[in-house]
């Protein structure tokens, strides 16, 4: 009887179909911490007219790891100028992502006609001789083609991607905690460390650090201020004089100057263990005091 029920052409064809369909509802269940357009939050609707929208792009540290959307510093900025309510604030951060993914969604996400860009980046690009390529929404083909982000085959891949030793090890040597800031380097944190000094040793060498995360923040810069679109560049905390942060001076320098803002936060937090769950990502009260110091940076009198 089963075997009958099998090989039926009808019934392989309505199982596949019902297959199709739980993967589906899986995976639209699955946008606990992303939406189904791929950015965190409530979705938009149209632009309103008189609307600004401030678009944030980043890594883990745009996106909040360790608490909820509202706790993560971009929704904490909606808050603080929600007393203006023409202003919007787009999370479009995502974990493990640095300038490679940046240069992808600010293009995908051009039909939010965002006013302003905030280029909230550094952590996950700290190496000074590998990028990261990861694209949380490039590497999608549902989002690229239909709009739709899919999380089923993220949490899979990245789960795999976990269980290898390669990536275990990459893991530990980016998020390694136990490096200590002996004081040597003035404003370089822990995080930093390590990654600085391969990069100074590579200078030594004579060879460029850096290269290829400055030619893809080139970019990315390039396509944002070509189109009128207020830009700026945020220096995290404790990243002040990395040599990663010399060269993204150097090149809005050389390229940029007087067309993209930066902003150093770099010394907004004298011990950043009392505002950090992991001395990199920061808990609601410290996300809160990122925003209120970009206010202050970008919208002098708004309160």
């Amino acid at each position: 009887m089963f075997k009958q029920f099998f090989r039926n052409k009808n019934t392989k064809w309505v199982l596949l179909i019902v297959f199709v369909f739980a993967l589906a509802v899986s995976d639209y269940f699955l946008h606990g911490y992303y939406n189904v357009e791929g950015y965190r939050g409530d979705l938009l609707g149209d632009k309103k007219a008189g609307e600004y929208r401030i678009a944030c792009f980043g890594g883990s540290t745009t996106f909040g790891f360790g608490g909820t959307a509202d706790a993560a510093w971009p929704q904490q900025l909606q808050t603080i100028l929600r007393a203006n309510n023409s202003f919007s604030v787009i999370n479009l951060g995502a974990n493990n992502q640095g300038i490679y993914g940046i240069k992808y969604d600010v293009q995908h996400y051009s039909f939010l006609k965002y006013d302003m860009a905030i280029i909230y980046n550094g952590e996950t690009d700290r190496s000074p001789e590998v990028l990261s390529t990861l694209s949380f929404r490039g590497d999608d083909v549902f989002c690229e083609y239909f709009g739709y982000k899919t999380m089923l085959g993220f949490y899979i891949k990245e789960a795999l991607r976990r269980m290898t030793p390669v990536a275990k090890e990459e893991h530990k040597l980016v998020f390694d905690a136990s490096v200590k800031d002996d004081g040597n380097e003035s404003n370089v944190s822990s995080y930093y460390r390590s990654f600085n000094n391969r990069a100074i040793a590579l200078l030594d060498s004579g060879k460029i650090p850096y290269e290829a995360y400055i030619s893809q923040m080139e970019e990315v810069l390039n396509y944002l201020v070509t189109r009128k679109i207020r830009t700026v560049v945020v220096c995290q905390p404790g990243a002040y004089e990395s040599v990663q942060q010399h060269c993204v001076r150097d090149l809005l320098h050389r390229k940029f100057e007087g067309q993209v803002q930066y902003i150093n936060l770099s010394e907004l937090f004298p011990d950043m263990k009392l505002v950090s769950i992991d001395g990199m990502h920061l808990t609601a009260s410290g996300n809160k005091r990122v925003a209120l110091a970009l206010r202050d940076s970008l919208f002098a009198g708004i309160h």
